[in-house]
Formats: structure tokens, sequence, C-alpha cells
């Protein structure tokens, strides 16, 4: 008889709860139409490596866009400074294929792809540069 009451009034109550957190003062969820701009790339972007304060992203991308829609070149590396919500455009290393995969040790990063040059020295696919200067390593 208890465990029937307790269901009842859950029954009853639940639809109230559920739509009196869902709704607001104005009658609306308050979330915007249409999302705010971000960073972005002009491509696609197949390896992410989160290290430490910052985060490496890598793909087949030529430019990194910002809020505004504004392009700066980046060829297929990227390093995003998730505390400003921007590209570091100083850091700018590069390879003439795809970046597939990332890795880092200390203050190195491991790329690896499907390129032939990284920073414009012959790397068959597997390179390394410094993740503070973006340097040849």
């Amino acid at each position: 008889m208890r465990r029937r009451i307790i269901t009842s009034l859950m029954a009853a109550l639940l639809p109230a709860i559920v739509v009196g957190t869902t709704a607001t003062a104005g009658g609306t969820s308050g979330v915007p139409d249409s999302p705010a701009r971000t960073w972005g790339t002009n491509g696609r972007v197949t390896a992410v490596l989160p290290v430490g304060a910052i985060v490496i992203v890598g793909g087949d991308f030529t430019a990194v866009t910002d809020t505004s829609g504004r392009s700066y070149p980046a060829a297929r590396l990227a390093k995003y400074l998730p505390a400003t919500g921007t590209f570091d455009l100083t850091w700018a290393p590069s390879t003439t294929g795809p970046v597939y995969a990332l890795a880092s040790s200390g203050d190195r990063l491991l790329v690896g792809g499907n390129f032939s040059k990284l920073d414009g020295r012959s790397h068959a696919s597997l390179g390394a540069v410094s993740l503070s200067t973006g340097d040849l390593d």
C-alpha cells in the first residue's frame, strides 16, 4: 500500500518537476537561437592533443579562422590556447600533407601523417617540433 502511494505521488509530481526545470520566467529556455562564433580551421582536424594549458590540433587544413571569420595561415598544425580562446599565430610548423597523429614528450611534439616534409625538411611521415617554439626538433 505504501509503495502504491509513493508511486502515485511520483507520477503526479514528475511532469511538474520536468516542466519547472526547463521553463524560465519569460517562458523561453534562455538558449540563443544561433551558436556563438568560435575559432576553427578551413579543413578537417584529425588529431587533437591537450598538453598542459595548450591544445595542439593537426589535420588537413591550411588556415585557422578567428571569431570574425578572418583566416590566418596554418599548414596542418596549430596551437590552441583555451585560456584566451585563440590560436597562437606565432607558432607555425608546417607539413606537406595531412597530420593523423600527435604525441608529446617534454617540449617535443611528435607528428605523424602522410607528408614528405616537416618545416621544409625531408621527414617521411614522422617528425618532431618544439611545443614552445614550433621549430624543427
